[in-house]
């Protein structure tokens, strides 16, 4: 009996330091998933404070007396309007040559930018609502926002999607579906498009000066359609020259 139990003891042994061995790991796996889910968080958190292409907190943000918002020096000559729809594929590839207007001319001061909505798509209604939900009473959260939609609509919009927009902007996602049932800025965005003579989407028209007015095409060859980016700073150079 005596060597039965001698003989037993190099394996208990063995076996401690496995059982050792495999705490050791398993710590080390749990250490290392509570430092990614931190990373994680922290990103998260990231993103809902910075969302948007520019660093909109920067920039002179309002919205016109009719509810549209605006983004840009409040002085500046010539304000370029933007009729759109965000479920729109062609506003989602013309978005690029407003990021060159903003980059351009309106974080230089040289011109304003104005949204309005126009729903060409039956489902757009829900996703306008959700951005002017969004902004609150802050025009900044607008813009991160309009920024954030057309990357979650180019990717494509499904049902999680209103959840994933909320979450990405810091919201609290009851509000903001309480907040959507009555939101209707886009009533009112595609009241003045009709005046203006919109019949489809992306639509741009111009202002001069501090008028509230209609806005008016560019020139009579650009009632219909997206306007080249070369057209628009011709345009925008043009006012600027002229003062």
């Amino acid at each position: 009996m005596n060597d039965t139990t001698v003989s037993l003891e190099p394996n208990k042994l063995k076996n401690d330091g496995n059982n050792t061995r495999v705490l050791i790991i398993v710590g080390v796996v749990i250490a290392a998933i509570a430092v990614v889910a931190t990373v994680i968080f922290l990103n998260n958190q990231a993103t809902a404070v910075t969302t948007g292409k520019f660093d909109y907190a920067n920039l002179p943000t309002s919205r016109t007396a009719d509810g549209a918002f605006v983004v840009g020096d409040p002085n500046a000559p010539i304000t370029i309007v933007e009729f759109a729809d965000f479920l729109c594929p062609h506003c989602q590839e013309y978005d690029e040559i407003i990021e060159q207007v903003m980059e351009n001319h309106v974080l230089t001061g040289q011109a304003k930018f104005e949204y309005r909505y126009f729903l060409t798509v039956d489902s757009s209604g829900s996703t306008a609502r959700l951005v002017e939900c969004a902004a609150g009473e802050d025009p900044v959260k607008f813009w991160q926002a309009h920024d954030l939609m057309y990357s979650l609509t180019i990717r494509g919009w499904n049902q999680e999607s209103p959840r994933e927009f909320s979450d990405q902007l810091g919201l609290n996602y009851g509000e903001l579906l309480n907040c959507v049932r009555t939101a209707d800025q886009f009533e009112t965005d595609i009241r003045l498009g009709q005046l203006s003579e919109v019949n489809g989407t992306p639509a741009i028209r111009v202002r001069y000066g501090n008028s509230d007015g209609v806005p008016q095409p560019i020139s009579e060859a650009y009632v219909r359609g997206g306007v080249t980016y070369q057209v628009i700073a011709a345009a925008i150079l043009s006012v600027q020259a002229a003062q």
